[in-house]
């Protein structure tokens, strides 16, 4: 079973010897020369475009050239505009005899994660590799609603402060007899790409008309639904200003009744936006 928060297969102090063994034992531990170096690899990444409120799932596979080893830490740390969980394989969990803990700690961008035999009751049965290779389990990533830019997102794994913001939580592979190997450092990096749309065209079905104003309305007085849960949050705002406000809707009504400039582009065919801001479109379908 493994650890979300403060538990392990150990009972309830598992948790927190596995920290203590994490802060104090692993750092000690002299470190072995591997040729390759051992990496952790996640991905592939899916194809297509990748929007705001997509959960994506990338396997997360432990290179080294060893076959086998006794234990496995590393951390995975993520820009602000996505949320990391993690869970080991199935196989990886049916073994009784492993420890095995995910830990986040300070916020959602951020975990700790390790699976083996850390030195409490002795030396276990090892982990095999498959050709020097094992799929340790599978990096669950929310891409939510950023506050600022960039529309470029990073996770980087291998050593994290993830425990701590003080102090560098250690990546490694254990090899067992007293030797341990530095894991080298990965970055993931996620391209998010808003879906292209019509600018003033709330209700989305492909024109900028009278109903257009009043969804605007709609939304900022009588829904109030938070920026995540509006499919085309961009489309809202016909004055291009980086806000959807009531100021969109009179824009609108004064392009369609009294013959103001139309909206700045994307406009009147669809397209991304030019205009950098915290707006986004993660669903535009007329």
């Amino acid at each position: 079973m493994v650890s979300n928060s403060k538990k392990s297969r150990r009972g309830g102090r598992g948790w927190q010897d596995l920290l203590i063994w994490t802060l104090l034992v692993a750092p000690a531990l002299p470190a072995q020369a591997l040729d390759p170096p051992p990496r952790l690899a996640a991905g592939p990444l899916p194809e297509g475009n990748i929007a705001f409120g997509d959960r994506l799932e990338l396997p997360v596979v432990l290179e080294a050239a060893v076959e086998r080893f006794q234990a496995v830490q590393f951390g995975a740390e993520a820009d602000a505009g996505l949320v990391l969980q993690f869970a080991f394989t199935d196989e990886l969990r049916r073994r009784s005899d492993l420890e095995a803990f995910v830990s986040r700690v300070l916020d959602s961008h951020r975990l700790l994660a390790g699976i083996g035999h850390f030195g409490f009751t002795g030396p276990g049965a090892p982990i095999p590799m498959n050709a020097g290779k094992i799929r340790l389990g599978t990096l669950f990533v929310q891409v939510v609603e950023p506050s600022i830019q960039p529309l470029e997102q990073r996770i980087r794994l291998g050593e994290c402060r993830c425990l701590s913001p003080e102090s560098a939580d250690p990546a490694f592979i254990d090899l067992g007899g007293g030797l341990r190997a530095a894991l080298e450092p990965a970055v993931v990096s996620l391209s998010i790409q808003d879906d292209p749309f019509v600018r003033g065209d709330a209700n989305r079905d492909g024109l900028v008309d009278v109903a257009d104003p009043i969804m605007t309305l709609i939304q900022i007085f009588l829904r109030s639904d938070p920026p995540a849960a509006i499919p085309c949050h961009d489309a809202l705002d016909a004055n291009d200003d980086g806000t959807a406000d009531v100021s969109d809707a009179i824009y609108a009504l004064e392009f369609l009744f009294i013959g103001k400039p139309p909206p700045q582009p994307p406009y009147p065919g669809r397209g991304p936006d030019p205009t950098i801001d915290i707006l986004h479109c993660r669903h535009y379908d007329p």
